[in-house]
C-alpha cells in the first residue's frame, strides 16, 4: 500500500465493516506513510466512537504491506516490510454478522484534499 497527495495526516488501509452504514460496526488498519505509523481502528457499537491504536513503523517510508484478517469476533491488523515477515499491529474484538463487507479505505484530512493509493497483491 502506498499513498501520494494530500496532507501529511492522509490515511489509506483495508476496513472490515459489518453494514455499509455510516456509523457501522467496523475495524481498519491503515498506513500514514508521511507520519510513519500503522494505525489500527475499531467501532465495537454502531453509532460510536472509534477506539484507536498506532504501532510505530520501523522503517517510516511507504509503501508498506497491510493485511486485515476476522476470526470469529477478534478482526487483527498486520504490517509488513516485505510481505512475508508479518508483525501485529493491533487487535480488536468487534461481534457482527457472520457476513461482512471488506475493502480499501482512503481517508483524507480534509474534504477538499485528494489522495490517490495503490493497492497490489490482493489476495
Amino acid at each position: 500500500t502506498s499513498k501520494k497527495g494530500g496532507t501529511n495526516h492522509n490515511k489509506v488501509g483495508l476496513m472490515v465493516r459489518e453494514s455499509l452504514h455510516y456509523g457501522s460496526k467496523t475495524a481498519i488498519v491503515m498506513l500514514s506513510s508521511a507520519e510513519g505509523y500503522v494505525r489500527f481502528a475499531a467501532r465495537g457499537t454502531n453509532n460510536k466512537g472509534m477506539s484507536y491504536q498506532d504501532y510505530p513503523a520501523v522503517n517510516r517510508a511507504a509503501p508498506k504491506w497491510l493485511k486485515i484478517e476476522r476470526i470469529g469476533d477478534v478482526i487483527t491488523g498486520y504490517v509488513a516490510d516485505d510481505g512475508a515477515s508479518w508483525q501485529e499491529a493491533a487487535n480488536a474484538t468487534v461481534s457482527m454478522k457472520s457476513e461482512a463487507y471488506i475493502g480499501f479505505a482512503v481517508a483524507p484530512r480534509s474534504g477538499s484534499s485528494q489522495v490517490e493509493a495503490h493497492f497490489k497483491v490482493i489476495e
